[in-house]
């Protein structure tokens, strides 16, 4: 069971209305009247059978409710301000997934207005508001045992609350049907319903009549159709065998009866191998005394069960907006053809008069491409209409020419080109002026994914190798310069920060076949080339050797490249192919029982190497001072007093071996171990040495390696 609110609150409104059922109203008395109304369609399901999708039921206030004419009606109309509505189904029929049913368009898990769902009931809390409007609860899936047979109805209780005073203000029980188990004899099907208006010819919806089996619609049985709205009549002139075909049995030419309210078909041979089918396009003459609202039809018969078909609905006019071919693809940076087809189907009496405008708005990030305007038709293949742009081309309007449009409009040719940045994802056109939605015509993505190995970098030098940077494409023919480019070679531009100019670069194919020219140029921090010939498979393009000039004001940290498609203002993504770091900075790396060493990643070679003693790495003490930045001519030796001096900048550093006193700058530190002479070279404990010029350094035991890191 789901409580989707508190079920306490559904039990005390289920109290309140008992009460308000044995306590009178303080209403004047008046004769029973109905103040709402409850509308069931259903579908055939099987028995002992699940996930059965059966029918809807529609809630709505009567006129009795909305426009009350005595004193107790509009006692009832002013004192209401909550109405509560209760579907229960019947025994061996619940809801398969209860929370998927939907409440006018929304699944019962998310509605408002669904105070309690169960397996079996659903509880609805709504306003007078949306009471007077209505309520569908349609997406009605059953899960139905095998004992049920004949029409399933579900229980509907609606009561009507003023929640200040505590009081019932009306009630009101129908049970509608929203499903029939199959009897074996014929299946009924009905598309949705259409919109019509007045006049002759007005098509409604399709009705589908199958037999189960071969043989059920036999010689002799007739099958009856009644139009039960006022002021609507079959169409005689249209209602022959064109509107009512008939495969797998033979019938009669239908017929309509003196007074146009019932078509008659009748059987005269029955199906014996194949199931039979009859399609009904039913054809209505709607005279302007009809009122708005469905046609319903009542469909009978000796070989099928009475059912009530909604096949029309009379109301004005409108326009849906459906797209075909919607699934092609535009890459940031370039342009794109699309096969999409949008139709404005016009429905009802609904027309595109003179005058009247359509405007289709793309998303920031996108613009049409003027030079090539889209096709705007109707079905006699005109009007001959002018499209033209503004709102930096990102709006496309048009205006329909004296006489309007015929029917329904057919706008396709679209050409759109995106920005380097526009965002990825569904790409949507919003309709404004005399039409209003949106709707998908393609697809954004990148048209690359860039990687890069890293270097590093020094300011004021020239000539600094950086990392080679890989472009690949996202799929075969992304950088395609026929399909997306107007047949113009698709430009590439590589674009450094400020202060890094390439100084040399080359450009060639690593993977694949995309035709890419070797000549690459070079203008300060920019180079380019281009793509002169699409791939058949998704391709790598690479580009290597590549050198920096960088000057002395170069800002440290990782040089981004920005990778430009075409647009030159908006780059596609960003990648980091070199690290600037301080002419100071260093990383200098000893292994234990190694005599090499590196420094930036740069190898060296020592005479000696590092070792381990009572616990602690003894390194070379010139070397480490090379590592760290100390000319050589500034490592100095008393043979005399067995010192070593070390000078860098302002700092001066001196050891005396076999004693624990360093000496910073003149100033006195103490040593827990001290300097020793070993193979020809004073040997010390690296951590004194580094910590002495600032530098912070950490050990590996795994790799027996010495790291110092000096800023």
């Amino acid at each position: 069971m789901r409580k989707v609110r508190r079920k306490w609150l559904s039990i005390l409104l289920t109290l309140a209305m008992l009460v308000g059922l044995v306590v009178p109203l303080a209403a004047p008395a008046a004769a029973a009247v109905d103040y709402a109304d409850v509308v069931g369609t259903y579908k055939y399901v099987d028995n002992d059978a699940e996930d059965q999708p059966a029918g809807s039921v529609t809630i709505k206030a009567t006129s009795d409710f909305t426009r009350p004419e005595d004193s107790a009606s509009q006692y009832v109309y002013n004192n209401t301000d909550t109405v509560y509505a209760t579907l229960t189904l019947p025994a061996g029929v619940t809801f398969s997934l209860v929370d998927e049913v939907y409440v006018n368009g929304t699944e019962v898990g998310s509605a408002e207005e669904v105070l309690y769902a169960s397996d079996d009931e659903i509880t609805l809390e709504l306003s007078k508001e949306q009471f007077i409007v209505g309520v569908t609860i349609s997406n009605i899936i059953l899960d139905v045992d095998a004992d049920v047979t004949g029409s399933i109805n579900v229980d509907v209780t609606v009561w009507g609350t003023n929640t200040e005073d505590s009081e019932t203000t009306f009630d009101y029980s129908e049970s509608v049907t929203i499903a029939k188990v199959r009897s074996g004899a014929v299946s009924v099907t009905v598309d949705d319903p259409e919109l019509i208006t007045v006049g002759s010819s007005r098509a409604g919806a399709k009705v589908t009549i199958k037999e189960l089996s071969p043989g059920a619609l036999d010689e002799g049985k007739a099958i009856k159709l009644t139009i039960k709205k006022s002021g609507v009549k079959w169409d005689n002139s249209k209602m022959d065998s064109n509107a009512v075909k008939v495969t797998g049995v033979l019938a009669d030419s239908p017929v309509v009866d003196d007074k146009g309210k019932n078509l008659i078909i009748s059987i005269s041979k029955a199906s014996t191998t194949v199931a039979g089918r009859i399609e009904i396009t039913p054809y209505f003459k709607v005279d302007p005394t009809a009122t708005e609202g469905d046609v319903v039809v009542e469909l009978s018969g000796n070989v099928l069960d009475t059912q009530s078909l909604v096949l029309a609905t009379i109301g004005e006019g409108e326009v849906v907006i459906d797209v075909e071919d919607n699934d092609g693809t535009i890459y940031q940076g370039l342009s794109a053809s699309l096969d999409t087809e949008i139709t404005l189907d016009v429905k009802g009496s609904f027309e595109f008069g003179e005058d009247d405008y359509i405007t289709m708005t793309l998303p920031e990030g996108f613009k049409w491409v003027k030079d090539e305007p889209m096709t705007v038709e109707d079905k006699d293949g005109s009007p001959d209409v002018d499209v033209d742009y503004y709102n930096s081309d990102r709006t496309a309007w048009f205006m329909f020419p004296r006489g309007g449009a015929s029917g329904d409009v057919t706008i396709s040719g679209l050409k759109i080109i995106a920005k380097g940045n526009a965002p990825v994802g569904d790409v949507y056109v919003t309709f404004g002026g005399d039409v209003e939605g949106k709707v998908k015509i393609a697809e954004c993505k990148a048209p690359i994914t860039v990687s890069a190995e890293k270097a590093t970098l020094v300011p004021g030098v020239a000539d600094q190798e950086a990392g080679d940077i890989y472009i690949k494409e996202v799929a075969d023919g992304a950088l395609d310069p026929q399909e997306y480019n107007d047949g113009n070679a698709i430009a590439i531009t590589l674009k450094a920060p400020l202060g890094i100019d390439f100084s040399a670069a080359k450009v060639e194919v690593d993977d694949g076949d995309i035709t890419v020219p070797e000549n690459v140029y070079r203008e300060d921090n920019t180079l380019t080339f281009y793509v002169t010939r699409e791939s058949s498979v998704a391709s790598t393009i690479k580009i290597s050797d590549i050198k920096y000039d960088v000057s002395a004001t170069a800002a440290t940290g990782d040089v981004e490249v920005k990778v430009y498609v075409n647009d030159l203002d908006n780059y596609v993504t960003k990648v980091a192919n070199a690290t600037v770091v301080s002419p100071s900075a260093r990383t200098a790396v000893f292994t234990l029982g190694s005599n090499v060493y590196t420094v930036n990643g740069v190898e060296y070679t020592m005479d000696v190497a590092a070792y381990v003693k009572n616990g602690r790495t003894y390194l070379p003490v010139r070397y480490v001072a090379y590592a760290l930045g100390v000319d050589p001519n500034n490592v100095l030796w008393n043979e005399a007093t067995k010192t070593v001096t070390l000078l860098k900048g302002m700092n001066a550093v001196q050891f005396t071996i076999g004693s624990k006193e360093l000496k910073l700058n003149g100033i006195s530190v103490s040593m827990d171990a001290a300097p020793e002479v070993q193979s020809g070279r004073t040997m010390l404990p690296f951590r004194f040495i580094a910590q002495a010029f600032g530098a912070s350094v950490s050990y590996d035991e795994a790799t027996k390696t010495v790291t110092m890191n000096l800023e």
